[in-house]
């Protein structure tokens, strides 16, 4: 969107709230930001083409977006040091993985068994070595100490 229309459009909407005298277009983008942090997006960029001095661009982006292809890397740069995971294995992680970074919603071990399961994979040794490496975690469900779940370890980030 053009520097001028986004301006333009910012007036425009603080006048129809009745907020009276509209901030800096960059206090908006600021603002913008806020509200957009809960939903997994974010403003990545405000960027000048060149084309005209008054025209500037937005990015918004996914944080998992980001993040997924990142991990995914991360896995394959681990199948080819490592010798401890088999492609059967490593592709259970990656569907994990996914799982866990499109929903944002921890797996439970019947889904972490399920998904072994229909993968062909070995659940118990697969888990201890991820484990072990950091890759995921456990952590107790709130509210249920004995419900254990598996997000993301530090080090699918890292």
């Amino acid at each position: 969107m053009p520097w001028e229309d986004a301006e333009s459009l910012h007036k425009q909407l603080h006048a129809a709230f009745g907020c009276g005298r509209p901030p800096a277009l960059r206090k908006f983008v600021d603002e913008i930001s806020d509200f957009l942090r809960p939903t997994g997006l974010k403003v990545r960029k405000v960027f000048c083409d060149g084309s005209r001095s008054s025209t500037a661009f937005l990015i918004l982006h996914s944080e998992a977006e980001e993040e997924l292809p990142v991990s995914l890397s991360a896995l394959r740069t681990l199948q080819r040091v490592s010798k401890k995971f088999s492609l059967t294995q490593l592709h259970i992680f990656q569907a994990a993985a996914s799982y866990l970074l499109r929903t944002r919603q921890p797996l439970t071990l019947l889904q972490w068994i399920r998904l072994c399961q229909a993968k062909g994979g070995c659940a118990p040794s697969l888990l201890q070595s991820l484990l072990e490496l950091q890759f995921l975690r456990v952590e107790n469900a709130e509210g249920d100490p004995t419900q254990l779940r598996l997000v993301l370890g530090p080090w699918c980030y890292a």
